[in-house]
């Protein structure tokens, strides 16, 4: 859990994915109090107290975990995919946001106003730069480096 504290708090992670792994994290813990709350409704012992605050924390830790395994994995990918990202050119980039967008070569070519054969061509980079076999891939990558 000190691990992903440390890295939202050194700013890691962009302001918004902050705000997403803590909104999530806040999701969960209300959650369980809501399942405390209806349980707290039935008279509870000591004991059964004691044991829905071991549940919270270790369902509280395993989601911890998991969002920290999660963004590890995410962290791993970016940068073993940084450098293939920054050979793009300017218009590759743009290009691979439109895709990214679920736009088409003709939309694409009438937005950045060059021509569908030119749009064809930078696919051909971005896919072949970036060892893209998919449309799937190409949003992953666009997601991952927060292009669309």
């Amino acid at each position: 859990m000190g691990n992903q504290e440390e890295m939202v708090q050194n700013e890691t992670v962009p302001k918004a994915k902050r705000i997403r792994i803590q909104t999530e994290c806040l999701k969960v813990l209300n959650a369980e109090i809501t399942t405390i709350n209806i349980q707290a409704s039935i008279s509870l012992t000591e004991k059964d107290l004691n044991q829905i605050e071991e549940i919270v924390d270790t369902s509280f830790e395993g989601f911890i975990e998991l969002k920290a395994r999660r963004l590890r994995k995410q962290i791993s990918f970016i940068k073993s995919r940084k450098d293939q990202v920054e050979s793009l050119t300017k218009r590759e980039v743009q290009v691979l946001k439109c895709l990214a967008k679920g736009m088409n070569n003709p939309e694409i070519a009438d937005l950045l106003f060059i021509s569908r054969r030119t749009v064809e061509e930078h696919r051909k980079h971005i896919n072949k730069k970036l060892g893209i076999k998919n449309s799937m891939q190409l949003w992953k990558i666009a997601s991952a480096f927060e292009l669309i």
